[in-house]
């Protein structure tokens, strides 16, 4: 496989798993980013004020939409091996 058609692959797969985001996907995201944060600061990661730990919300986010391409990936390659 040459650079051009893995390329076209990958884009493909993003492609695919970012349409398989819902809205309950991004509710779930979003209360997982919530609750996260909130026992983070509560061990004491966080030593600010509680708004400034939510600027990792996008970090928390961007992880959360790679495991569900990546969950995308493995359903895919499943249904193609017939596991």
């Amino acid at each position: 496989m040459d650079s051009k058609q893995m390329l076209q692959q990958v884009k493909y797969v993003i492609f695919k798993g970012m349409k398989s985001i819902t809205p309950f996907s991004i509710a779930a995201m979003t209360l997982w980013v919530i609750l996260l944060t909130l026992w983070f600061w509560s061990v004491g990661l966080f030593d600010w004020i509680i708004t400034n730990s939510f600027s990792y919300f996008p970090i928390i986010a961007i992880i959360y939409l790679a495991v569900d391409i990546l969950d995308f990936i493995g359903n895919k390659q499943r249904a193609c091996f017939g596991r």
